[in-house]
């Protein structure tokens, strides 16, 4: 139910309305939290589209066993690391989520590397 106070229209500061709080998908101001993970300061929305797009160049297609090579584990660790530093669980979820909808034969291979770092725990 709409909130009475914006019956006539929203004050949208952006991607919030300053009368009820309500938010939409656009006019975000993103700060970047690392090179790869943004947050809008405004309603706090993630954007971690780089970082998926940084592991999907990471991973390598075999013909039959997809894997990370050995000389990109160690990104894909750190950048587990990292997300977990700002974000936790959550956030892992949520780039593990888009992460293996584009290239599902490699989500294995992530979980095994990401297996350990914070909460993180074989989740799939």
């Amino acid at each position: 139910m709409m909130n009475l106070k914006c019956l006539f229209g929203h004050r949208w500061h952006g991607c919030k309305c300053n009368r009820c709080n309500k938010t939409r998908d656009k006019e975000h101001r993103y700060v970047s939290m690392l090179e790869y993970v943004k947050i809008c300061s405004v309603c706090g929305k993630k954007d971690y589209t780089q970082a998926v797009n940084l592991l999907v160049t990471y991973a390598v297609r075999g013909d039959e066993i997809a894997r990370f090579p050995i000389s990109a584990m160690e990104k894909v660790i750190e950048i587990g690391k990292n997300l977990n530093d700002i974000g936790g669980i959550s956030l892992m979820t949520g780039v593990y989520g888009m992460f293996s909808q584009q290239t599902p034969i490699h989500a294995r291979g992530l979980n095994e590397l990401w297996n350990g770092i914070g909460e993180w725990n074989d989740c799939i």
